[in-house]
């Protein structure tokens, strides 16, 4: 477990193979108060997908060795070359907040299995 992973929960969420809540926490700029960050997370072994509402993006990672050229520690992985693969307008576009707030979570875990899986 790196540095990074210590301060993440990695919840896997029930019924569905691969897919994980991330949720960890950010200080307020003034030091003061930790704000939560939630992320849904699907891993297809292969690679990974994200989304971190309430803006995020859908972001790739792909799980590599610490010797691997652009490996670094990741949140979900041991090391990945992440963040080079990422779509802003994949979320909205496949209706994520709306799926989020009606409580679909499956339908968000399938997108980011399509994409983990490179069907889109």
């Amino acid at each position: 477990m790196n540095r990074k992973q210590r301060r993440i929960a990695k919840l896997p969420f029930p019924g569905i193979d691969g897919a994980y809540i991330l949720t960890s926490f950010c200080m307020s700029e003034d030091g003061k108060v930790a704000k939560p960050v939630v992320s849904f997370f699907y891993d297809a072994g292969h690679a990974g997908a994200e989304w971190g509402p309430p803006h995020g993006p859908i972001t790739l990672y792909h799980p590599c060795s610490k010797g691997d050229e652009g490996a670094r520690p990741g949140a979900f992985y041991d090391y990945d070359t992440g963040t080079g693969d990422w779509s802003q307008g994949a979320a909205d576009n496949s209706g994520f907040p709306h799926s989020a707030h009606a409580g679909n979570f499956s339908r968000i875990f399938e997108v980011l299995a399509s994409f983990a899986n490179g069907d889109r």
